[in-house]
């Protein structure tokens, strides 16, 4: 009835027909069954008095025809069977929250079977207790299974194989006897009987088939809230992220426009003041150090492009490597031949120590020198004055190469270290205020080492400095040993 209302419902709109609509959800056939049977449990847990009284009345009545052991006896095992019955439908209710369906076909099993058993046994008053041309002992044994049938048929609404099941024994107990007794009243009393119980029987069919398709509604139903959850959820995190997105693209567009306007000022303002200047030979040193700072802004315009486009390709995954042996200790001396200047301007002293015997790498020379540039720059950048620095070149236990770069800086706070690892990531410090940079250096560093299959770490102290660690794996190390390789540059 439930399902034909739902889809008169339906009719003269566009949604979808009940049944297709549940089609469409693909629901376990176990959640429907675990339903069904929460459902008959709670059902029978709220009748457990009226159960075990049903008994005693009867087993009262009994009492005038036979003994009142024989009568006990027959009560007492029916009241333990309806306790135990009541007793596996709580323990259920307590205990299978989700259950798997091999256990919700155990548990229907232990019910079922404990019910049949309850049914059958209270159905034996019918074999056990009928008199021949008793009236009233017939009155009392037909009232009492007749009353079992309704409750059967009442409790059993959500779950039609029980009602079924539990059906037959009452209806086989009311019929049986009736025919025995022979007669037209009692033959009658018998076809009536079997109407009856049909009756309750259909009544009962209907009832299920009305919960199962309520419990597939409700299944259905949740089904769709815990999709539209993780949808919900999902659609979250792709906004969320889009949003990220957007801030790091605008973040990106106001870093760019500033780190490229600033040379490009530079060029524009030097060159117009060339272009539109009488040349004498009283103006050529002036004029020449304007073309030096042309000269350098376009250099430092360069190396941002090159920045950007190296990131953009390993981010990208199209980085492709020329490899070739490398010498580190020839990339490590000429790297510091670059950079000592700016070393000495600011007092600071380089160490550098490696292995007796360093054996050459298998990598991309220029990537290799990008990535011990950008540290040592890194380093002198943010180390004060009269700082020292350290660069370690050594072989580990296990074959592979380290290089670190160690300097007495001003550090990085353990928080800020997943900042300084964005892109265009920088922190704020007196020092760092004061330092020019695009924060490209370290994401490119970390990129080029994750291209080569090699492992980065950073550990810094604020106020003490930082270290940061680089391991080639044994695969891109060639075993022929190279000269020992120590110096101090003061």
């Amino acid at each position: 009835m439930v399902r034909e209302d739902l889809e008169m419902e339906n009719k003269g709109n566009t949604d979808l027909p009940i049944d297709t609509l549940i089609s469409t959800i693909d629901v376990p056939q176990h959640a429907i069954e675990l339903s069904q049977l929460r459902a008959y449990a709670r059902n029978r847990s709220s009748i457990d008095i009226i159960a075990l009284w049903l008994p005693v009345i009867v087993g009262a009545a009994l009492t005038q025809w036979f003994s009142l052991f024989k009568v006990l006896t027959y009560v007492l095992i029916i009241i333990a069977l309806s306790s135990l019955h009541s007793l596996i439908c709580r323990r259920f209710l307590v205990t299978a929250t989700a259950p798997s369906p091999k256990k919700v076909k155990q548990w229907f099993l232990w019910i079922a079977g404990t019910r049949i058993l309850y049914s059958c046994s209270f159905s034996s008053l019918a074999y056990l207790f009928w008199i021949p041309g008793a009236v009233e002992n017939h009155i009392v044994i037909m009232t009492a299974l007749v009353f079992t049938a309704g409750a059967i048929t009442a409790q059993s609404t959500t779950h039609q194989a029980i009602s079924i099941a539990n059906l037959i024994p009452v209806g086989a107990a009311l019929v049986i006897p009736a025919l025995q007794e022979g007669g037209v009243i009692y033959a009658s009393l018998a076809v009536l009987m079997t109407f009856y119980i049909l009756y309750f029987t259909k009544l009962g069919m209907k009832s299920a088939e009305t919960s199962n398709l309520l419990f597939t509604l409700y299944n259905t139903n949740n089904s769709l809230v815990s999709k539209l959850e993780i949808a919900n959820k999902e659609a979250n995190s792709a906004r969320h992220l889009a949003e990220n997105s957007n801030d790091a693209k605008s973040a990106f567009l106001a870093k760019m426009s500033h780190e490229i306007r600033t040379p490009l000022n530079a060029i524009l303002g030097f060159s117009e003041i060339l272009a539109n200047a009488n040349l004498n030979e009283s103006m050529a040193k002036k004029h020449a150090e304007y073309a030096g700072n042309i000269q350098e802004s376009g250099k430092h315009l360069l190396r941002l492009i090159n920045d950007i486009l190296d990131l953009s390709r390993i981010e990208a995954g199209r980085f492709q490597l020329n490899e070739e042996k490398v010498d580190l200790k020839d990339i490590i001396s000429d790297c510091l031949r670059t950079l000592r200047v700016l070393a000495d301007n600011k007092c600071i002293s380089l160490h550098i120590n490696s292995d007796p015997q360093l054996p050459p790498l298998w990598a991309d020379e220029r990537a290799l020198r990008q990535i011990l540039f950008n540290l040592l720059s890194n380093a002198i950048k943010f180390t004060p004055q009269d700082g020292e620095i350290h660069i370690g070149a050594f072989l580990d236990e296990t074959g592979a190469l380290g290089l670190s770069v160690s300097d007495t800086g001003v550090g990085i706070a353990a928080a800020d270290i997943p900042k300084v690892m964005e892109t265009f990531g920088q922190v704020q410090s007196d020092l760092h205020v004061m330092q020019k940079g695009s924060g490209l250096g370290l994401p490119i560093v970390k990129g080029l080492c994750d291209v080569h299959g090699a492992s980065f770490d950073i550990t810094s102290t604020e106020q003490v400095g930082t270290t940061i660690s680089i391991v080639f794996p044994e695969s891109r190390v060639r075993t022929s040993p190279q000269a020992p390789f120590q110096e101090d540059v003061a």
